[in-house]
């Protein structure tokens, strides 16, 4: 009985190393949705570390092509930082004030023309402007004939 006890102990050994490795592929099994989490977290990790990588690559590249072009034209190149926009009224000119000060412009020169007129004009008018300028009464005021002699 001695080689069967063998056998047996042999097969009894091939099964608890049997079950010791199934349970190993279950804990293996069982740990595959955290694992695969956490290779989900490290990609994009290294997709997000990637993309900045790449823009401060080409922001660098995009600043010594700019400095070289800037050395080839000696400080010639113009950039548009903000692109101009149309206003909705006219800055000038605007028609409301010039009309305004129009007017104000014409009624001044046209009351102060009539002034000058006025103040300018040796002629006496009336028989008062002449008693009051000359200090005695008017005896006699003429009137002008206003009809044409043919």
């Amino acid at each position: 009985m001695d080689r069967s006890e063998e056998r047996i102990n042999k097969y009894e050994n091939k099964m608890t190393n049997l079950e010791a490795e199934i349970q190993k592929y279950k804990n293996r099994v069982e740990e595959t949705p955290e694992v695969g989490m956490q290779l989900k977290d490290i990609k994009r990790d290294y997709e997000t570390v990637q993309r900045r990588y790449q823009d401060i690559l080409s922001k660098k590249l995009n600043a010594q092509m700019s400095a070289e072009l800037e050395k080839k034209q000696k400080g010639e190149q113009f950039r548009v930082v903000n692109s101009a926009v149309p206003p909705n009224n006219p800055y000038k000119p605007n028609i409301s004030k010039i009309m305004f000060f129009t007017l104000v412009m014409g009624l001044g020169l046209g009351g102060g023309a009539a002034y000058l007129r006025e103040t300018l004009d040796p002629a006496f008018y009336t028989p008062e402007e002449i008693e009051e300028y000359l200090n005695t009464e008017v005896i006699v005021s003429l009137p002008i004939n206003k009809s044409k002699k043919k």
